[in-house]
């Protein structure tokens, strides 16, 4: 299940819950308020990279910073495969748009305002702004966050 929300802090907010991603042989858009906002279906890794690289931006001219944040323990499992979609795909649509990683310690301990404060000073220093993608890879704790 792919969940997107916008805050106002970044432009938009994207979490891939590794423990609700459903096999099915086509994509289903649900509307949400009257957007078609969560994707259900066959979705990793290409199809969610070709929507952030396509379908994100909020100024067609400007690159856009897209910040994944995930656990050690899904890093280890998905985040090469994230990775190498995500540069295929910028690649073949000629974008300069940039993907940061950062990876969190697994289990609720994770859970507090410290991790917090960590990943806003992380997003600050690597130059995020409003206009920022912050992917959550995994629920839990990184959806929680």
């Amino acid at each position: 299940m792919v969940h997107t929300f916008r805050l106002a802090a970044f432009a938009h907010i994207l979490i891939l819950d590794m423990n609700r991603i459903y096999v099915t042989d086509s994509l289903t858009k649900v509307s949400i308020m009257g957007k078609e906002s969560i994707i259900v279906g066959q979705v990793w890794p290409d199809k969610i990279t070709e929507d952030l690289l396509q379908n994100l931006r909020t100024d067609s001219k400007s690159d856009i910073k897209f910040a994944l944040v995930t656990d050690t323990n899904l890093g280890r499992l998905y985040l090469n495969e994230f990775i190498e979609s995500f540069e295929k795909e910028r690649s073949r649509i000629k974008s300069k748009d940039v993907l940061l990683t950062y990876e969190i310690l697994p289990g609720e301990t994770s859970k507090s305002s410290d991790t917090v404060a960590a990943i806003h000073g992380w997003l600050a220093d690597n130059g995020c702004t409003k206009d920022s993608v912050v992917i959550a890879l995994g629920g839990g704790v990184c959806g929680d966050m």
